[in-house]
């Protein structure tokens, strides 16, 4: 009778979780990219109609992030150069804010949170 105790077990298990992040990642871009699409769509539904030029997919874009896979969320300028989004979101000394922009992150927020639960389940 005999029994084998050696670190085979434990060196797998290693492998498979230093192999972890490079399936989540690949796993959660989906989700990123959807996400940030939705945030752009809720904040171009809710921009201020008296602001054409944040409506359409031009005015709020999704552009690529520094890091892979991520995605930045951006409003473009007005025709004459303006940041309209950030005076629009903020006010200015003369006009009243009007907040469209930031108020979509709790939303999506909880959205990608859930999806990217689901990602880290299946790929765990």
């Amino acid at each position: 009778m005999s029994e084998l105790i050696d670190t085979s077990e434990l060196t797998r298990f290693a492998a498979e979780l230093a192999a972890a992040p490079v399936k989540l990642a690949a796993g959660l871009e989906p989700v990123v990219e959807h996400s940030a699409e939705r945030f752009a769509a809720r904040a171009r539904a809710d921009a201020p109609k008296t602001r054409p030029w944040l409506s359409p997919p031009e005015g709020i874009q999704v552009l690529a992030g520094d890091d892979p896979g991520s995605k930045v969320v951006a409003t473009g300028l007005d025709p004459r150069g303006n940041p309209v989004g950030m005076l629009q979101e903020f006010g200015t000394s003369v006009m009243a804010p009007q907040p469209f922009f930031f108020q979509q992150e709790e939303p999506v927020a909880d959205e990608f949170e859930a999806a990217a639960a689901v990602v880290a389940d299946r790929v765990l």
